[in-house]
């Protein structure tokens, strides 16, 4: 959970939800001062996406976390580059380490179907809403594995209100575990009353 939390204050650094009092500047780049195995990395993992806008933020990625190395001058070597990405049906902004590693990704997809856990939870635990055509996903890439969030705008009539789900369908709320950590918080759960 506390990785999760790390995870989506890089985002939000990287969005630039940061307070105007410690204002963190990412350094706007050309493509020819991007590393190459980073847009390679795009490449391959958008491979239908074009690059409109290339950064670089002071963020040094640890091993559990991540930390701002805001007096590190900006001379061109960069631990994280943050990138704006437009598709066919999706916008968005991902976060690679100078290795072009996938760090994260906020994508903006357009028309594009919800996952059928999704889906499912949603006519289960929202009967009446319909999703809106467009939602937003956030990813988060570490040692192999990654976790995706949907977040949702739920329609039922003139009201609206925005959800977010995990991969599992399970909705997403502060101070709770979701996915594959409540499935096994269960099980030992269920085991131990058993026992």
């Amino acid at each position: 959970m506390k990785k999760h939390i790390v995870f989506v204050a890089l985002l939000l650094l990287a969005a630039g939800a940061v307070s105007a009092q410690d204002e963190i500047f990412a350094a706007k780049l050309s493509r020819d001062k991007v590393p190459a195995v980073v847009l390679t990395s795009v490449e391959k993992d958008f491979p239908n996406a074009t690059i409109t806008e290339f950064k670089a933020l002071p963020v040094t990625i640890m091993e559990e976390g991540w930390v701002i190395t805001k007096n590190k001058p900006m001379d061109g070597k960069y631990d994280t580059y943050y990138l704006t990405v437009k598709g066919n049906n999706f916008d968005g902004e991902v976060t690679y380490d100078a290795d072009g590693n996938l760090v994260s990704a906020h994508e903006y997809a357009r028309n594009v179907a919800l996952p059928h856990n999704v889906a499912r939870a949603i006519a289960i635990h929202h009967p009446g809403w319909a999703p809106g055509k467009d939602h937003m996903t956030t990813t988060f890439y570490r040692g192999g594995k990654q976790k995706t969030y949907y977040h949702v705008d739920l329609m039922k009539g003139a009201e609206h209100e925005k959800v977010v789900f995990d991969a599992h369908g399970n909705e997403v709320n502060a101070g709770r575990i979701h996915g594959k950590e409540k499935a096994e918080r269960n099980m030992m759960k269920m085991k131990s009353d058993e026992g």
